[in-house]
């Protein structure tokens, strides 16, 4: 197993930290010293997941690049702030803007850089390991299990924290079970578009993959974001938020990786 020697990840800690400020304070009407000890716990577990990846990748240089950029993005953005909108969480239209559009710049910054600072920039052709293709057929059956089995577990993980939480929603819109069942089924299978290629490319074990990606879903989909206050979420929502996104999406991530992974 390659080991993640101290000096690039805290590097790369830095670096990250940086880039995902800096735009708050020059762009963003000012930044809170009080978030940046959360800031630096998020970026540490962000960095050693995506260092991981990295390390045990058959990909290298662009490809590899554009694997975390994806990986960043589509996990740590893009599926969580549709989900941010569809429950009607009042965040303006130009701050939902802001928020995607600096979380593709950290993305695509910090990729390149920290494939270099782990040596993985080199354009090496690595083949990826050989396994039996699936019919199309086979793939849609896949896809809309992997799909109903994130909205299981995203159903579940709701109820139970529910009880917790049901005082900040009492005056929010709550979609029906019909919008919920559709938004929860695309948002599953954007979940595994963004994974298959971490899978197709670790050169690990299936358990081992598995629990990569389900701590990718559940770090960078539920932890790291939650973990940085902000005026839409009270403090008192988060942890439970967290817990709840964090487990289910680590369950999820892992028999994901059970079911497609040959």
């Amino acid at each position: 197993m390659k080991n993640i020697s101290l000096q690039p990840l805290l590097l790369g800690v830095v670096v990250h930290v940086a880039l995902t400020i800096t735009p708050q304070i020059l762009l963003g009407g000012g930044y809170s010293l009080g978030s940046l000890p959360w800031q630096i716990v998020a970026s540490t577990l962000i960095v050693s997941l995506l260092s991981y990846i990295v390390l045990h990748a058959h990909w290298t240089g662009k490809k590899l690049v554009a694997l975390l950029v994806l990986l960043q993005f589509g996990v740590a953005n893009f599926n969580t702030m549709i989900e941010a909108l569809f429950f009607e969480l009042d965040i303006p239209k130009q701050e939902a803007l802001f928020s995607v559009a600096t979380a593709l710049l950290v993305a695509v910054i910090f990729s390149p850089v920290l494939v270099r600072f782990l040596g993985r920039n080199a354009e090496t052709g690595a083949a990826n390991p050989t396994s039996k293709p699936r019919t199309p057929l086979a793939w849609a059956g896949k896809g809309a299990l992997v799909a109903f089995l994130y909205f299981a577990l995203y159903f579940v993980a709701g109820m139970l924290v529910y009880p917790f939480v049901k005082d900040f929603y009492a005056d929010k819109h709550l979609p029906g079970i019909g919008e919920m069942l559709a938004m929860q089924l695309f948002r599953g299978t954007v979940y595994l578009l963004v994974c298959l290629p971490v899978i197709r490319t670790m050169t690990t074990s299936r358990t081992n993959i598995g629990l990569t990606v389900g701590a990718a879903l559940s770090i960078l989909g539920g932890i790291a974001p939650l973990l940085l206050p902000n005026p839409y979420m009270p403090d008192y929502i988060r942890p439970p938020h967290m817990i709840e996104v964090g487990v289910s999406n680590f369950v999820f991530g892992f028999l994901m990786v059970r079911l497609v992974k040959q």
